[in-house]
């Protein structure tokens, strides 16, 4: 087929000005997409009170129409869609707005893609995911998923291994994310990254039982001591905070959100960067990616989409929550022998090369996925 320039638009409810992994999947993929020179649209719910000044066209969904930032507008999108004229239709993440949406794409006959990240965690998100199975991710021509537990799941519901697709995440800017210099070893005080939303919907991530394993070895002798700065927003940040200073621990910091610069800087300092995930629904992972990039050795809970490529690359360390004993010793032993800590390093970057997790290469893989089902379409 010839590789011509194609019209892509991404449905993506979650967006710049927010962040978090979602919403830094579909912008970095919109960038890139763009560079490529497609033509290139995001349809978001989120709202933002200054111009947008990217390259690539943005429609902000009117207000009124969307229920906490999920959007219920479909008069609005399908003009959109007619405007635009896209040859594919990407879906990132689901968050039941689509649900109605998507029958209408078929008859339109678009081809439907959508990037799975994980199942929601609430009672109502549970319904929507179900209700999903059954309807959305059936109608879609393609299904991206991360991981391998992701794709054993949803060919266990009856989704056809020929509709998904895994590779994991959409890469990482490789050239952005990296360090000039390597952070010095200090044996007596390690410092320590978490990159976390800290709102009550990504409990999920582990700062509560972080903040309850560092409690539980307060003034215990484990042999080295620790800094955590912990990086991110949410309402529950100062409920944090608190659980911190009513414990008396002094020696976790919470930073807030980060710009770019300022976040690559702290990876940078760090000396590890832990990823406390406490449930599946950490999809991925791709702050512990971004760390790699960085060659920064990455301690990443068992939960996590991305310890099945740590462990199968041997790129960094993976535990169990509930045993933050075991993960203390296995620092322990670390200290004691750098050159592991290296060799994670090391292998880090190979995990990156040979799954091919830049974002050029992840995004020229999903580029040839549209390719593919434009040309079945276009010999029907």
């Amino acid at each position: 087929m010839n590789m011509k320039k194609i019209r892509i638009l991404i449905y993506s409810d979650h967006f710049f000005p927010s962040i978090g992994g979602s919403e830094n999947y579909a912008l970095d993929l919109a960038n890139e997409l763009y560079r490529e020179g497609h033509k290139v649209g995001v349809i978001t719910a989120e709202q933002y009170d200054k111009n947008d000044e990217f390259e690539f066209e943005i429609f902000r969904l009117h207000k009124p129409f969307s229920v906490k930032r999920v959007n219920v507008n479909f008069i609005e999108v399908l003009n959109i869609i007619k405007m635009f004229r896209p040859d594919v239709f990407h879906i990132n993440y689901q968050t039941g707005g689509e649900n109605i949406l998507i029958p209408l794409l078929k008859l339109m006959k678009i081809p439907i893609f959508i990037t799975y990240h994980a199942d929601h965690i609430s009672t109502l998100g549970k319904i929507i995911d179900e209700l999903q199975l059954a309807t959305t991710f059936r109608f879609a021509n393609i299904i991206i998923v991360q991981s391998e537990r992701d794709k054993k799941k949803f060919m266990s519901r009856g989704i056809s291994d020929k509709r998904l697709k895994l590779f994991p995440f959409n890469g990482i800017d490789t050239e952005k994310y990296k360090c000039n210099s390597k952070p010095i070893l200090d044996k007596k005080l390690l410092h320590i990254i978490c990159i976390a939303r800290l709102d009550d919907s990504h409990k999920y991530k582990g700062i509560q039982k972080l903040i309850d394993n560092i409690k539980n070895i307060k003034g215990k002798d484990i042999g080295f001591n620790f800094f955590i700065n912990i990086i991110g927003n949410g309402n529950m940040k100062n409920f944090y905070e608190n659980e911190c200073i009513i414990n008396h621990i002094s020696n976790v910091n919470f930073l807030g959100d980060l710009k770019f610069n300022d976040l690559v800087n702290q990876i940078c300092r760090s000396n590890f960067l832990i990823l406390p995930s406490i449930d599946k629904a950490e999809g991925f992972g791709r702050v512990a990616l971004e760390a790699i990039s960085c060659g920064i050795p990455v301690i990443v809970s068992k939960y996590a989409g991305i310890a099945e490529l740590i462990q199968k690359y041997d790129a960094g360390v993976v535990y169990d929550p509930e045993k933050f004993d075991e993960l203390i010793n296995i620092i322990k032993n670390l200290l004691s022998n750098p050159q592991k800590i290296d060799e994670y390093i090391n292998n880090g970057y190979r995990l990156i090369s040979e799954c091919g997790l830049s974002l050029k290469e992840t995004t020229h893989k999903t580029v040839e996925l549209y390719y593919s089902i434009i040309e079945k379409y276009n010999t029907m």
